[in-house]
């Protein structure tokens, strides 16, 4: 489990505001973080939508065939080695309802992060981009890392056991991001929130799913009130326009 420490800029995000206060008007450099962000978001949410709608395409045939074809079994296997979807028995043994229970875990670990969300953990845990870690390691969200080598120690903490991990670019460090969140133990709740969201016909939706990250950082349920914050306060309502 990963419990990450929060870096964020108390004097610009005023606790005592409500949260569903009016939208702040942005400047320049906030907005030229969003635009910088956003993307690599949606290129990101983009592969998850592909890889989920060959899930769903397995299903399909699963549905008609009562059984996995010969394809279908090379796809699952890669794609439950990847997000550590455990599987029972060979899959050439799996009939109904069995194998339906095995997709719909698959579903629940690969799906997309709303964008709202990443970009609220991105500007919290780097001050609008403005950490070191994130201009010199590309780390956008805190993450850690516990191998040699493997990142930047906090200039607070000399000794700690974690590094702040070093990625190649922002691009790595999103997916990373998403794959964390996707995988990690401590995010189970958020994952079945997002499950919640698509069962009741509704795409993931950022607040409720911040609900999800209490163990992200040690502040817990500040946290959480403080993405609910920057979503409702700093981040555009219609990103589609950016």
């Amino acid at each position: 489990m990963k419990v990450i420490q929060l870096f964020i800029f108390l004097n610009y995000f005023a606790m005592g505001e409500e949260a569903h206060s009016p939208k702040r008007k942005l400047e320049d450099h906030h907005m030229d973080f969003i635009r910088m962000i956003k993307p690599l978001v949606d290129e990101e949410n983009q592969k998850l939508q592909d890889l989920r709608s060959l899930i769903l395409n397995v299903e399909e045939t699963f549905l008609m065939n009562g059984k996995f074809g010969v394809n279908d079994i090379d796809l699952i296997q890669k794609i439950s080695k990847e997000y550590d979807v455990k599987i029972n028995k060979p899959l050439e043994e799996y009939s109904y309802p069995e194998g339906i229970a095995l997709l719909d875990r698959l579903k629940i670990h690969v799906d997309i992060i709303p964008e709202k969300l990443v970009l609220a953990q991105a500007i919290i845990e780097t001050g609008w981009g403005t950490s070191k870690f994130a201009k010199l390691a590309n780390n956008y969200f805190g993450i850690h890392c516990y191998k040699p080598d493997c990142g930047m120690k906090p200039a607070h903490a000399p000794d700690a056991k974690f590094s702040v991990k070093k990625y190649s670019s922002p691009q790595e460090a999103v997916e990373d991001y998403m794959y964390l969140l996707n995988t990690g133990r401590a995010y189970k709740k958020l994952r079945k929130i997002r499950e919640q969201n698509r069962l009741a016909g509704i795409d993931p939706e950022a607040v409720s799913m911040a609900q999800g990250l209490v163990l992200y950082s040690e502040r817990g349920e500040v946290y959480i009130r403080l993405i609910e914050k920057v979503i409702n306060r700093y981040i555009p309502d219609n990103l589609a326009l950016l």
